[in-house]
């Protein structure tokens, strides 16, 4: 992204030139995110350009790969570019290394060089009014925080835009509340929609962080415990931004757990048509490598509770239970088990087919210790579910 001033010049006059063309006290002067209004005037651009660079510089010797996206934002060529007056397909080349660069600074953003890196970003580029999408993307994770508050006050917001909600606080030293965020997003698909898919955007571009997550989780199980009627429109929009960031190349155990968390909510709030449940369960059991047996099977239980008839389970699930650890008192498997066998919930076809492997391991084992655990789990299931053991016992 290289644009010369003389190439800017020859396409003609820039909507900024009356701003340009003002005062020197004020000729630099636009919104600022780093500084008061009074102390704002005092910082020409040549000074926010090296107050940037010096954020920008901190920044890159923490992570090379904010350093390549900013490359071209924070060098030398940018002082002299204008972007009123680019054509539109640079232009839009712009918004998008904008875009990219705010992803990733998004889990720096709490930094002090992070604030000096935007300072340039908001007074050569005016991140706050031309990429107003960009900027709440990287700040909605931190919407509680001062720093939320102070992009918040300066971001030039459009009455017809989704973010119109924020405009009447736009004077307020208060971050946006999860109330307040929730509420519009139970209005607004369009929103929902743009906040549920944060993480997916984040994934795709190996820009995730804890705090992302954090909010992820916590958002997506408010909003579908909010929404007066979950549609198939409301489904539409949330089951994608569930279940998409766990199974896409990058998702970790972290993405992947808060997927289990939000899927185990949703199926408490929402009864879930019979084709809905086996693609949510086909892809959970695709990424079980993620996770522990006990884990895979409190989600799976979960999801099942919410149908009253029997669930036809993943095939893919047999072979996983079947090669879980040996059996014995306090491994994981035995966990997994004992999960089985007190949920009340638990579908038939798990826990017969607990009862099944625990038969097998019961007749191949030669530890006594085993033996005991093993005949204690098939004592149980057949105490709370006789059919299932009854089954398990005839195959």
């Amino acid at each position: 992204m290289v644009f010369s001033l003389a190439a800017q010049l020859a396409q003609g006059a820039s909507l900024n030139s009356a701003f340009l063309l003002s005062t020197t006290k004020h000729r630099h002067y636009g919104h600022s995110y780093l500084f008061e209004p009074t102390e704002a005037a005092n910082h020409d651009l040549a000074s926010v350009y090296a107050i940037g660079q010096n954020g920008f510089i901190a920044l890159g010797s923490l992570d090379g790969e904010l350093e390549r996206l900013g490359r071209d934002l924070f060098s030398p060529t940018s002082r002299n570019l204008d972007r009123t007056i680019l054509p539109p397909e640079q232009h839009e080349a712009l918004k998008n290394s904008i875009a990219a660069f705010m992803r990733r600074l998004s889990q720096y953003l709490l930094e002090a060089p992070a604030a000096k890196a935007l300072e340039w970003l908001v007074r050569r580029f005016r991140v706050n009014e031309f990429d107003v999408d960009a900027v709440l993307e990287c700040f909605l994770p931190y919407h509680e925080s001062p720093q939320f508050a102070k992009m918040h006050s300066i971001l030039d917001i459009k009455s017809n835009s989704m973010w119109s909600f924020l405009k009447p606080a736009s004077k307020t030293v208060h971050g946006l509340s999860r109330n307040v965020l929730l509420t519009q997003m139970t209005k607004d698909r369009d929103l929902a929609r743009f906040v549920l898919n944060i993480l997916s955007q984040a994934v795709a571009s190996s820009a995730v962080h804890r705090t992302l997550v954090n909010f992820h989780t916590g958002v997506a199980i408010e909003y579908i415990s909010r929404v007066p009627v979950a549609d198939e429109g409301v489904l539409a929009l949330f089951l994608p931004s569930v279940t998409g960031p766990m199974t896409m190349d990058g998702a970790t155990r972290e993405i992947t757990l808060s997927a289990f968390v939000i899927l185990a909510a949703l199926s408490q709030s929402v009864r879930l048509a019979s084709k809905a449940l086996r693609v949510i369960m086909k892809a959970v059991v695709d990424v079980s490598n993620r996770v522990t047996t006990l884990e895979l099977l409190t989600v799976l239980i979960a999801l099942c509770a919410s149908r009253e008839e029997a669930v036809k389970l993943p095939k893919d699930l047999y072979p996983i239970l079947k090669e879980a650890p040996k059996p014995e008192r306090g491994s994981k498997w035995s966990d997994a088990v004992s999960a089985i066998i007190d949920n009340p919930s638990a579908p038939l076809n798990i826990v017969k087919y607990t009862a099944k492997l625990s038969f097998e391991s019961l007749d191949s084992s030669e530890n006594i210790e085993a033996t005991d655990f093993l005949s204690g789990i098939l004592f149980g299931i057949n105490q709370r579910t006789p059919q299932a053991f009854r089954l398990a016992a005839a195959e």
